[in-house]
Formats: C-alpha cells, sequence, structure tokens
C-alpha cells in the first residue's frame, strides 16, 4: 500500500478492521504517532490544550455543515466521546478550571455545530485578562 497523503475515515475503517480488536481510542493515538495529516473526524478532538480543542472543535463544525442528514452523527460521535471523557476528568479533577471550560467548551458545540466559531470567539473574549490577547 502507497503512504497516504491524509488519513481519511475510509483508511480509519480499514485500519480498524486490520488490527481488529482495537479500540477506538488506541487506534486514534497510533494514528496521530504517525504524523501524517487526518480529516477533522479521524483526528477528534483534542483536549490538550484550549488552543488544541478551539481548532479541532472548529474543524469538526465546519465538517458538520458540510455533511447533512445521517452524515453529520459521523462528525458528532468524536465529540459525544470527547464529552464523556471531558466528563470523567473533570470528576476526577473537580477544582480544575481548565476540565469545567473545556466541558463547557464541548457541550457548546453539541449544542450548535455551527455557531460554535463565533461562540468561542466571544467567550474567548469575555474571560481574556485585561491587557492580554483574546
Amino acid at each position: 500500500m502507497a503512504r497516504p497523503a491524509v488519513i481519511d475515515e475510509p483508511l480509519a475503517r480499514w485500519l480498524a478492521a486490520e488490527l481488529r480488536p482495537i479500540s477506538e481510542d488506541t487506534l486514534r493515538r497510533l494514528i496521530r504517532a504517525t504524523g501524517l495529516p487526518m480529516t477533522a473526524v479521524v483526528e477528534g478532538v483534542r483536549q490538550d490544550s484550549l488552543e488544541e480543542l478551539e481548532r479541532t472543535l472548529g474543524a469538526l463544525a465546519l465538517e458538520y455543515a458540510a455533511r447533512s442528514g445521517p452524515g453529520t452523527m459521523a462528525v458528532r460521535r468524536p465529540v459525544l466521546r470527547a464529552k464523556r471523557h471531558a466528563q470523567f476528568t473533570l470528576k476526577r479533577s473537580p477544582e480544575s478550571t481548565l476540565r469545567r471550560e473545556v466541558v463547557l467548551w464541548i457541550d457548546t458545540w453539541l449544542y450548535n455545530p455551527p455557531l460554535f466559531p463565533a461562540w468561542v470567539l466571544a467567550r474567548r473574549r469575555a474571560t481574556a485578562t485585561p491587557g492580554s490577547e483574546p
């Protein structure tokens, strides 16, 4: 097989079948470790930082807007997974401001994906400290 230019959903499904049994999380980590470009749905939601969260949720919002009907569920699925993960980590660290913010951002995306990019811009401006960039 030739080196793919990008790892898309069909290739990710093929990899999952070839590596069965493998969890979605393990497969996603392995794919990310290749360093190859990925489509938004394959990459999923990155929660390492608010910048990564914004980038990946923004990319997924664009992908969601480009699809219709049942295709939108394939975009929502990694966000729903990310929400479960974020809620789990918040339970383990309930005092974490970052974890609470991550859950809020993911919930906002799930409520209205096309609105998310504008909302996150407003949220960053509202929470920016005086004298800093939003």
